[in-house]
Order: structure tokens, then sequence, then C-alpha cells
């Protein structure tokens, strides 16, 4: 069995909705300080993996403030063990492996985090790159089979993996559907102040 069909047993494992792989020049779009090889100089791959939300929680916006809290820090708990564990699975062969916070550009939004350590990889940019979703008009990655209702982290590692090409087709309808713009807080804020 391959490195990469190990991985996708193991993230069935640990409980994970999706897994995906990409070379780690796929980022090199990025700001220096932020691609894969400012972390690990010889990084040959990186990981995304998500977990889907429930989708009560989050329909139920904003009264549901509290249950979507849940969801988002639940889930954030559970892929950061997650990205621990697979780094862990890779050194146990070997292999350098570096995991991220999951919530890290959440808790620095939430002046909860310094700068400093927010955001080292983009988990959004990750995750399109390994084909796991597209970029919507909210700027979320849209997944096939649950839309904006995921949590994202990333993994790099030396480890070469076998690639899960980028998806072709956008699952956020754009243009046909425009339903995050309309419930946009932001939008509705600037169309009033117009």
């Amino acid at each position: 069995m391959s490195l990469t069909e190990e991985l996708r047993r193991y993230a069935e494992s640990l409980r994970l909705d999706f897994i995906g792989f990409c070379p780690a020049d796929a980022l090199n779009g990025a700001p220096e300080d932020k691609r894969p090889r400012a972390y690990l100089y010889d990084a040959q791959s990186v990981i995304s993996i998500g977990y889907k939300l429930n989708y009560t929680s989050i329909q139920g916006l904003p009264k549901s403030r509290s249950a979507y809290m849940l969801e988002h820090d639940y889930a954030n708990r559970h892929l950061d063990e997650a990205s621990h564990l697979i780094a862990r699975f890779l050194e146990r062969r070997c292999f350098q492996a570096i995991g991220f916070d999951s919530g890290a550009g959440f808790y620095h939004e939430a002046g909860k985090a310094s700068k400093e350590i927010a955001a080292d990889i983009s988990h959004k940019h990750a995750a399109v790159a390994c084909g796991l979703g597209k970029f919507g008009l909210n700027n979320l990655v849209i997944s096939p089979l649950w839309g904006p209702r995921v949590r994202l982290a990333t993994i790099i590692t030396d480890a070469e993996l076998e690639y899960s090409p980028p998806l072709e087709d956008n699952p956020c309808l754009t243009d046909e559907c425009e339903e995050c713009v309309k419930i946009c807080p932001c939008i509705r804020r600037m169309e009033r102040e117009i």
C-alpha cells in the first residue's frame, strides 16, 4: 500500500471528512514567508484535511451563535489533534512533517492571538490546491459535498505523495445563486451606508 493510501486510511480512522494532497510548489503564489518551504526547507507535499460542521447550528445564525461556536471550536480542536497525529504518523516513517493550527487566523481576528503567530499557511488555498473545493463568491472554500460548512487544517511534509488534482467544476453557483451575498452582514451594512 502506498504512503498516500495509508494516509487516507489513517485520516478515516481519525474521523476526518476529507484529505487531499498537493505539491509544496502549488503554494508558491503565497507571500514568501507563508510558503511551505519557509517552515520546512525541503517540503515536498502539502496535506489538507477537513471536518464538516453540522448543518443545523449554522442555518440558525445569528440566533444560534452559541451552537455555532460549539461546532467551530470542536472542529478546530479535532483538526488540531488530527494534524498533530498525522505529523507524528509521518515522523514514525522517518519523514519530517509540521501541522498548523486550524484556528490561528480566526483567533487573530478575535484578538486572541498575535499577528505574528496567525495564519502561517492559508488552509483555504491549500484545500483548493489539494482538490478539496473551490473558492466561492464569499471567499470560503466550497466543498462539493458540504458547501462552505467545513473547517480546514494543513500539514506540510518532505514526503513525496500522490497528488490530488484541483477540482475542475466549481460547486459555487456564483451568479446563479448569490445566497451568500444576500445574507452577508458586511454587504448589508455597506448597502445601508450608501
